[in-house]
């Protein structure tokens, strides 16, 4: 147990590097805000991520890995912790680009961005701080597929 932990947290702090990278590209530096130069390389990142979709896509991947986490789960495979960590992946990825791409539309999609990234948390702290079969494990995996949902229920609202 302990070696496919310390694999995850590899692989989360891969993932966690290749999704902030773009961040830290496209950020200003606190000297530099007020540069159109500066502006316009951070605008390029989150135009890039609407232009292609990217945090749609990961959303829609975070749902599709946690569905199936789910499953694994009640049927007990001895998978379920390889996909938990992936939805922890997934959805580290999906909020990290809408944090991005969408930050200057924050106060219209909140009740989105509460759920995505209190779904996130969820399954960060399944994957990497809760003993598996736990019951805390059990409710917290309920609750962070919950709130995804919820998640996607409220970005359909919003935008339709």
């Amino acid at each position: 147990m302990k070696k496919r932990r310390s694999q995850a947290v590899r692989v989360l702090a891969i993932v966690l590097l290749a999704c902030f990278v773009p961040a830290v590209a496209g950020a200003q530096s606190a000297a530099g805000a007020q540069s159109a130069a500066g502006a316009k390389s951070a605008g390029a990142v989150a135009d890039w991520i609407d232009r292609t979709n990217a945090h749609r896509v990961a959303g829609y991947v975070t749902l599709g890995l946690a569905t199936a986490t789910a499953a694994m789960g009640l049927l007990g495979s001895e998978y379920h912790w390889i996909a938990g960590t992936s939805t922890a992946a997934a959805a580290t990825v999906s909020v990290s680009l809408g944090a991005i791409a969408y930050s200057d539309r924050l106060s219209y999609f909140w009740p989105h961005a509460v759920l995505a990234g209190v779904a996130t948390a969820g399954f960060i702290g399944n994957a990497f701080l809760l003993e598996g079969g736990s019951t805390a494990h059990v409710a917290t995996g309920i609750a962070s597929v919950a709130a995804l949902y919820g998640a996607y229920a409220a970005i359909l609202l919003l935008t339709n």
